[in-house]
């Protein structure tokens, strides 16, 4: 006999890769960075085999303090302050500046708009695209060790893989794209 819970539909919603825009929170994008951030002074501090008492003493706080930061309270700390912890813990940090792909993909539309016979192939292979799309027939034809560094890859830098897929095409696509642009001047 099944139960009627387990008969009942429950509504799924797809969200964003921001779980804390998802939420409503006000500022996504600073929580999430600072999510970020403790996740990764919580790996250090496990990668030196630190007690949470020793590293509070390290990063001159109360052991309270890293409790929260491992409990995912990080409210009370600035993103500098959490930066200073990883650079405390021997972790090195770069900041990445780059334009939204919602800027970068307009730029690249606008300037495959201004070139008809890129146009013409760029139109047609979307076509192609939305064909298999809507058919259910795209798939990323990849063996398991081609999977598996992948998974490795995102894990490391603390980002969903498919969010490392997503950027790793995003990045190729405008690499390429000025590529063909470079090889269609010259050949002009």
């Amino acid at each position: 006999m099944t139960s009627q819970a387990s008969q009942e539909e429950i509504p799924v919603t797809v969200g964003s890769d921001n779980v804390f825009a998802d939420l409503g929170f006000a500022n996504p994008e600073e929580e999430q960075l600072k999510a970020r951030l403790a996740y990764q002074i919580m790996r250090a501090i496990k990668r030196l085999g630190l007690s949470q008492a020793k590293a509070a003493k390290l990063l001159g706080v109360s052991q309270p303090n890293v409790s929260n930061l491992a409990r995912g309270h990080y409210e009370e700390f600035s993103i500098d302050r959490l930066i200073r912890f990883l650079k405390t813990l021997g972790t090195d940090v770069e900041i990445l500046l780059k334009p939204t792909a919602t800027v970068a993909m307009r730029s690249v539309a606008n300037q495959i708009e201004e070139a008809p016979d890129v146009s013409e192939l760029v139109t047609r292979l979307e076509a192609e695209a939305d064909q298999e799309i809507a058919a259910g027939t795209v798939t990323l034809r990849w063996g398991s060790e081609q999977i598996a560094v992948v998974k490795r890859a995102a894990a490391l830098l603390g980002v969903p893989y498919q969010t490392y897929l997503k950027d790793i095409a995003f990045k190729q696509a405008l690499m390429d794209i000025e590529h063909a642009e470079a090889e269609l001047a010259r050949q002009r």
